[in-house]
């Protein structure tokens, strides 16, 4: 883990990218299609709103996107192009700290609408289906994004400890 975090560091320094520390990060209200910045357990992980309390974890890595993702384009500092990963819903709680960076242009957001009420993704704006082969690395790739979805739903499975004790 030392070396992920040295390389995420190495990474900061040479992009200039500056990740707020959790005092500088806002509790405004959140809004359908903002698009958040969480940093937890040492990642930086990139989400898009969908109601108060949920959020789609998204990634830059749009040339893993599967026919369940959703590419979109953001303005962001990492990349320009992202996928919202429409089956990895993370729930945030009241503790959970973030930075609004932008938000969903409305075209998007009412696609996205469309998604979350059943409709498939657009053809034109996502990727193939996958079959289940576990060398394929976009299989691969959604593995590890559920370990990061995991990482913020643990709230879900286990009690938080209070602080102090």
């Amino acid at each position: 883990m030392d070396t992920l975090n040295q390389l995420f560091r190495l990474y900061k320094e040479t992009n200039k990218i500056k990740v707020p520390e959790q005092q500088q990060m806002s509790s405004q209200s959140l809004q359908f299609g903002d698009v958040l910045e969480i940093y937890t357990h040492n990642r930086l992980l990139i989400v898009v709103v969908v109601s108060d309390s949920e959020a789609l974890l998204m990634s830059e890595f749009t040339e893993l996107a599967t026919h369940t993702d959703f590419i979109v384009h953001v303005d962001h500092p990492i990349s320009d192009t992202w996928i919202i990963e429409t089956n990895q819903r993370l729930y945030l709680t009241p503790q959970t700290k973030y930075n609004i960076c932008c938000t969903l242009d409305q075209q998007t957001k009412t696609v996205l609408k469309d998604i979350l009420a059943g409709s498939p993704v657009p053809i034109q704006k996502s990727g193939p289906k996958i079959p289940p082969n576990p060398k394929d690395p976009r299989m691969k790739f959604k593995l590890e994004e559920l370990e990061k979805t995991m990482l913020v739903n643990k709230h879900l499975f286990y009690e938080e400890e209070e602080e102090g004790t």
